[in-house]
């Protein structure tokens, strides 16, 4: 007697198994091809709301585990059959994690629209605007530091020119080799803090770049493409790392940028002041101008003996303020952004433990 069960206890390398990974290949392929039509339309496509995005994912998901399950029932295939079972619960578990996802989506924009974030028609989100205006007005404040660091570097150059020519015109003695000194020291200083103030300005940039990439693509796109590699058994893992990706970076990062104002404000806040009030008025109206004072030293109108009796006060002292600034403002602004992926990649971890999937934080570097 012909056992029916044969097929589905053998070996699961059998011709079944063959036509479903078959069949699943070719799913895969048709969904390649119809990316070129959302490149060409990318402006449109970027507005389109998210939640539509993941709900034509999983309905897609639930259509291919439907049509591998009347294949496997129409052509008695056991094991395409189960495997259609199997995924059916698996997308059931994602699609009740979608749900949970969206309700903290909701309440995260209510929130911050509380604080005055609105979402505009290209970004949803409203914590990554408040995030983005966080960047801009960093990248404003280490671009006046900046600023500050080259005017000084020209303060050096007329100070070199007023020994060289004035001291030397009106003295025996030539002071060009100890003023040469005094500015080879004084610019290898600005140098560098030129050079870390510029790497916090490109860790800012590249933080802003990366927060509207995260506006276009984590839940328009990585999160449906998530969801459908899950659905299969050899890319399940994949689609687990997607989709904790896209979760953490959407929700969580944005909110990391709430705990560096807080460090920012704390310290950038006059002595005594309970609170800052607007965002950073502290960098606008203190730090700011204060930069702008410590380089206003430029005026070397005056005589050499006049320029000499106010070195140690003026001149010195403007540049202690430069140095400092520079040191503190490379400091925070470098620790804040590590700080934000550390954080970040710590929930991407455990969300993808959660979906059953052990990611390594080398993974996610890599992505990064």
């Amino acid at each position: 007697m012909h056992d029916k069960n044969r097929t589905y206890n053998g070996d699961p390398s059998g011709s079944s198994a063959s036509a479903a990974r078959l069949f699943v290949y070719v799913i895969a392929i048709l969904a390649l091809l119809s990316i070129p039509s959302f490149a060409q339309t990318s402006s449109s496509f970027r507005t389109l709301p998210w939640e539509l995005m993941v709900a034509a994912a999983v309905l897609a998901a639930y259509l291919v585990v439907g049509f591998a399950y009347m294949i496997g029932e129409g052509f008695s295939l056991p094991e395409m059959r189960g495997w259609a079972s199997n995924e059916a619960y698996q997308i059931t578990a994602v699609l009740v994690l979608v749900v949970l996802v969206f309700i903290t989506v909701r309440i995260e924009n209510s929130v911050f629209e509380s604080f005055g974030f609105s979402p505009t028609p290209t970004n949803p989100n409203p914590a990554i605007v408040a995030g983005e205006q966080f960047l801009d007005i960093s990248r404003e404040y280490l671009v006046s530091v900046a600023s500050a660091s080259y005017s000084a570097n020209m303060v050096m150059i007329a100070v070199l020119k007023k020994f060289s020519t004035g001291l030397t015109s009106n003295n025996f003695i030539d002071f060009r080799d100890p003023a040469e000194q005094l500015y080879r020291s004084a610019k290898d200083m600005i140098g560098t803090a030129v050079g870390g103030i510029h790497i916090s300005i490109g860790l800012m940039t590249a933080q802003r770049w990366f927060l509207d990439l995260i506006a276009r693509s984590a839940f328009t796109i990585f999160l449906p493409v998530g969801i459908l590699l899950r659905t299969f058994t050899f890319s399940r893992g994949i689609g687990a790392f997607f989709i904790a990706v896209s979760i953490s970076f959407y929700i969580v990062y944005p909110l990391t940028f709430l705990f560096d104002q807080k460090v920012v404000d704390t310290l950038l806040c006059p002595e005594g002041a309970t609170h800052c009030d607007g965002l950073w008025k502290n960098i606008r109206e203190i730090r700011m101008p204060a930069l702008s004072k410590a380089v206003s030293f430029n005026s070397l109108d005056g005589s050499v003996g006049e320029m000499m009796e106010g070195a140690a006060t003026g001149f010195m002292g403007s540049f202690v303020v430069l140095f400092s600034e520079s040191a503190f403002a490379f400091v925070t602004f470098t620790m804040l952004t590590i700080m934000n992926f550390v954080i970040t990649a710590g929930v991407t971890r455990s969300i993808s433990n959660l979906m059953g999937y052990d990611i390594r934080m080398g993974d996610i570097i890599k992505i990064l």
